[in-house]
C-alpha cells in the first residue's frame, strides 16, 4: 500500500487525463479554494522561452475551459480536491534565471453554467423549482456533474394558463436565483469519484462533526491569530406577501414565514426580524 500523500494533476479539453512529465516538474505549487458557494484552483508553473511547457502554453495546453482535476492520495485512498475548468492565464517574466512564472486560474464545474444568457429563451411550464434545475443540471452531465436537489417544503406547480416562468439570465444565475427564492443553496462540489461532481441545491447544511473552537492566547492551544466578530441589529428581513380579495378589494399583507427555520440555529439567541417588505410582483417573471 502505498503511503504518504501523493498529488494526481489531469488535464485535457473535456476529458481530463495525467499530465505528461515535463509539466509535473515544472509545477511550484498547487492551491484550492474551497468556500459555500464556489470553489476554485490556482497551479503555478516555471516558464522559459523556449522550454517544453512554453511549446505547451503555444499549443492551447492550458487554455481556458482546459478541464483541471487535482486529486490527492493518502495512504492509498485518493480523494477528489477539485474538478474544474481553467478561466484565467498569468504571465509573471522575471530577469532572474528560473525565476519566469506562468500561473492559470479557474474555478469548478459551475464556471460552465455560466457562459450563455438565455434571458427568455427557455419556457418552462407546470414545472416547480426542484424540477427546472435538474433539467438545468441535466445538461452538463457529459462533465460528470449529477445533481443532488433537496425537496423544498412547498412545492409550487406555476399552472401553465396563468404563468410560465422562462429563463434569467445563465443557468448558473437562474439556479441561484431559483434556490435564493426557496431560501436554499446552490453549489458543484468536486467528486466523490474522480471525473464527477455533485451539484448540490438544498439548505445551508450546517451540521456535522464537531470542530475545535477557535482560541487565542492560549499557548499550545492557540488555533487563531485573530477574531473579530459583528453584529447588524437591522438587517433581518420579514417580507409580505400582499393577497387582494376580488369581492372588497382590499388588500391583505402576510407575513411569510423564515425558511430559516429549515436550518440549525447558530447562536443561542437569534436576532429578531426588524424590517419589513413587501415582494416585488415582477420577481414573480421568471
Amino acid at each position: 500500500m502505498l503511503k504518504g500523500f501523493h498529488l494526481t494533476l489531469m488535464m485535457g479539453a473535456g476529458v481530463a487525463s495525467p499530465v505528461p512529465r515535463r509539466i509535473i516538474e515544472s509545477l511550484v505549487s498547487a492551491q484550492v479554494t474551497e468556500t459555500s458557494g464556489r470553489s476554485g484552483f490556482q497551479l503555478v508553473f516555471t516558464w522559459a522561452k523556449g522550454s517544453p511547457i512554453d511549446a505547451d502554453l503555444q499549443g492551447g495546453f492550458f487554455d481556458p475551459l482546459v478541464r483541471v482535476i487535482l486529486v490527492v492520495t493518502v495512504n492509498g485512498t485518493p480523494q477528489v480536491l477539485m474538478d474544474g475548468l481553467i478561466t484565467r492565464q498569468d504571465m509573471a517574466p522575471s530577469d532572474q534565471p528560473g525565476m519566469s512564472t506562468f500561473t492559470v486560474t479557474g474555478s469548478d464545474m459551475s464556471a460552465a453554467m455560466e457562459l450563455t444568457n438565455l434571458t427568455g429563451l427557455i419556457p418552462y411550464p407546470a414545472m416547480p423549482a426542484e424540477a427546472i434545475v435538474a433539467l438545468i443540471v441535466a445538461k452538463y452531465a457529459i462533465l460528470g456533474v449529477i445533481p443532488l436537489i433537496i425537496p423544498s417544503p412547498i412545492i409550487n406547480v406555476p399552472i401553465p394558463t396563468e404563468k410560465i416562468p422562462k429563463q434569467l439570465g445563465t443557468d448558473l444565475d437562474y439556479v441561484r436565483r431559483l434556490a435564493s427564492r426557496t431560501g436554499y443553496q446552490f453549489y458543484v462540489v468536486p467528486g466523490p469519484s474522480i471525473g464527477m461532481s455533485v451539484a448540490y441545491w438544498g439548505p445551508e447544511i450546517r451540521w456535522g462533526d464537531v470542530q475545535p473552537a477557535l482560541s487565542i492566547n492560549l499557548d499550545a492551544r492557540t488555533n487563531a491569530d485573530s477574531l473579530s466578530f459583528s453584529f447588524d441589529g437591522v438587517g433581518r428581513t420579514i417580507y409580505l406577501l400582499t393577497i387582494y380579495i376580488k369581492e372588497t378589494k382590499f388588500p391583505i399583507p402576510i407575513p411569510l414565514p423564515d425558511v430559516g427555520i429549515l436550518k440549525p440555529p447558530l447562536a443561542r439567541k437569534e436576532a429578531l426580524p426588524l424590517k419589513f417588505e413587501a415582494i416585488d410582483p415582477a420577481e414573480g417573471v421568471g
